[in-house]
């Protein structure tokens, strides 16, 4: 029970700490303001012509809107400019500022509406506002109406603040993650290809030549033999293990982004055609830029294996070009297109991750009945 007083009073205190405590004055406070001047003005006017008390001139009327709203403003935004967004002036400043514009909200109404010619009886009076007998509860309801007004914004203000920290923090995170898994996929790429070529290269090379030593001395028939299985382990060393080490780590330095994916898109021609069109500017752009060689190949690898063994395409079409300051990579195939739900695998992750790592965009839609179209849009320069 005790525990439960003690958290009751802990929330209470916080209740009147935000309510009494100063809260940043931002200028479009004064926007929700404007509404209740406006309104409580045509009020004034209705009450007066059913008082039958002449109303006050077109100029009149909006200088008693405008000159308490310019007030307010002009004092929220000196306010804004000196402590900032997120910071409360003093409490000097705060409650002066609150209790000026106060004293000229009641004021200016009073000397520029026709409220002093009401009767004490009528509903204008009832409300308090502009009671000319009473000026200081007039101005005290005034006060506590802006005070109101400031601190709703300054609660959900706060709370907005906190909420945007929180996305911020969420998302540097999930950059990190981005970060540590193309580094990850990236390193363990380079680990295995250093695995092909310096240890299964090297035992298939010495197996070869084993073999070649027993075929020298063995019978013609068994020689032979011997000497086909050795050309076909040369094969698989010499071009097909070549092939592997290319694509899990290509030097893009020495062969360059046009000639990595061409080997990339090798493998696929037995089923599918590919037609590669680079523009010179993007491929210097994407040389000239950390990653993004990296970045467009393994994007290039993951959107050929969806369009081989989900789309089930026969033609593929890959176009890198520049637009303004983006690089932008399109692939476009015939394949079957996309099923109405899209479940996200390892490929898409894949792809997410080059292209947050990049800070750039990527989008995929089906091409008509058939086919689909990834669109990658990444930005040159550094941001």
């Amino acid at each position: 029970m005790a525990h439960l007083v003690r958290r009751a009073i802990s929330a209470a205190r916080k209740i009147v700490v935000n309510l009494v405590r100063p809260w940043p004055m931002h200028p479009w406070i004064t926007v929700a303001a404007a509404p209740f001047y406006i309104i409580l003005s045509f009020v004034i006017l209705a009450l007066s012509a059913v008082a039958g008390v002449s109303g006050p001139s077109v100029w009149a009327f909006v200088a008693s809107v405008a000159v308490p709203l310019a007030f307010i403003a002009t004092a929220f935004t000196w306010s804004f400019r000196r402590y900032g967004r997120h910071r409360a002036p003093s409490w000097p400043v705060y409650y002066g500022i609150l209790f000026s514009a106060a004293v000229l909200s009641f004021t200016s109404r009073l000397i520029l509406l026709p409220v002093e010619k009401l009767e004490a009886n009528d509903a204008t009076t009832i409300l308090g506002f502009y009671n000319a007998s009473s000026p200081a509860v007039g101005i005290l309801r005034w006060f506590i109406i802006l005070w109101v007004i400031t601190v709703i914004f300054g609660v959900f203000g706060s709370r907005l603040q906190q909420e945007i920290v929180r996305a911020d923090e969420a998302l540097a995170l999930a950059k990190m993650q981005q970060r540590r898994l193309v580094q990850a996929d990236s390193d363990t790429r380079r680990q295995v290809s250093n695995l092909v070529h310096n240890e299964i290269q090297s035992s298939i090379l010495t197996i070869g030549m084993q073999i070649e030593q027993i075929a020298h001395d063995a019978p013609t028939e068994t020689a032979d033999r011997l000497r086909s299985v050795s050309d076909e382990l040369e094969y698989v060393r010499g071009d097909q293990l070549h092939g592997v080490i290319a694509e899990l780590a290509p030097e893009f330095d020495l062969v360059g982004i046009p000639q990595a994916i061409r080997s990339l898109t090798r493998r696929y021609r037995p089923i599918m055609s590919v037609t590669e069109e680079f523009a010179a500017e993007a491929v210097r752009a994407a040389e000239n830029k950390e990653h993004m060689s990296e970045a467009i190949y393994r994007i290039c690898e993951q959107t050929l294996l969806n369009a081989a063994a989900h789309g089930h395409a026969s033609q593929v079409a890959l176009r890198l070009t520049t637009k303004n300051d983006d690089l932008i990579f399109k692939i476009t195939d015939d394949g079957v297109g996309l099923p109405e739900a899209v479940s996200p695998g390892l490929g898409t992750v894949v792809i997410d991750s080059w292209v947050g790592h990049m800070g750039g965009t990527w989008s995929r839609r089906s091409a008509g009945t058939h086919g689909v179209i990834v669109t990658v849009r990444l930005p040159i320069k550094s941001g």
